[in-house]
């Protein structure tokens, strides 16, 4: 069996697909999912991730990683690591462009790279309250995205 029919149901109470679906509704098929980490920390890297699932995919215990358990994390991480069906890309922002231009314009950076580098890319959905530069017109920003 190919790999995604391989993977498990999604979480109850889980994020949707309803966002995704008035993309592909739409006409736009490759729709992503970008969010971030390391916007916390008072030291080290921001990371953005950029992924597009198959549609008919559902992976379980996927959720906002901080309300799964290290275990949860690691499967998940397994499964979309494993998965060529899923289009992914990161970029990371080291401290020293973060101290050139601060953590949310590097945020900012890192999703926008993250995008690009998936290759193609109808429209992002971000996780947050703002797209940044390079994907204006080609995103919505969605406030707990997760």
């Amino acid at each position: 069996a190919s790999p995604a029919k391989k993977a498990k149901k999604k979480k109850a109470g889980g994020p949707t697909r309803e966002h995704e679906q008035v993309y592909w509704d739409a006409g736009k098929t490759l729709v992503c999912g970008v969010d971030e980490a390391g916007r916390g920390p008072l030291a080290g890297p921001v990371v953005a991730a950029a992924c597009i699932f198959p549609e008919g995919l559902e992976i379980e215990y996927i959720n906002d990683s901080k309300q799964m358990t290290e275990e949860e994390r690691e499967e998940v991480y397994e499964q979309l690591m494993g998965n060529p069906e899923v289009i992914k890309a990161v970029s990371i922002i080291d401290h020293r462009r973060i101290d050139d231009i601060n953590i949310l314009e590097a945020t900012m950076e890192a999703m926008d790279n993250a995008v690009k580098g998936l290759g193609e890319c109808d429209w992002a959905l971000i996780d947050g309250n703002r797209i940044p530069k390079g994907l204006q017109g080609k995103a919505e920003a969605i406030v707990r995205g997760d």
